[in-house]
């Protein structure tokens, strides 16, 4: 016969001792794997004023074509003038 068969528990022990069996302590969360990503910077609705009001100062009076044009090309004004007698920002 099966040594491992002889010297096991009948079932109804193995039953009983998993099912009262103390219950172990809880352990405490692990820690993430990774820290939480930083935020990327947000980019400014608007560029600064001042360079809004450069423009509105050489005549380009359409604020909402000044603040695409400034926009698009990174607060540079005289992109900006470029990018707008190009046709840009309407």
């Amino acid at each position: 016969m099966n040594p491992i068969l002889t010297r096991s528990p009948p079932p109804s022990a193995v039953f009983y001792s998993l099912l009262f069996a103390p219950t172990p302590a809880p352990t405490p969360p692990l820690p993430s794997a990774s820290p939480p990503a930083p935020t990327p910077p947000t980019r400014p609705s608007r560029p600064p004023s001042p360079t809004r009001q450069q423009l509105n100062d050489m005549g380009f009076s359409n604020a909402a074509q000044n603040v695409r044009a400034l926009l698009a090309t990174g607060g540079n004004v005289h992109s900006a003038i470029e990018y707008i007698l190009g046709g840009g920002g309407l």
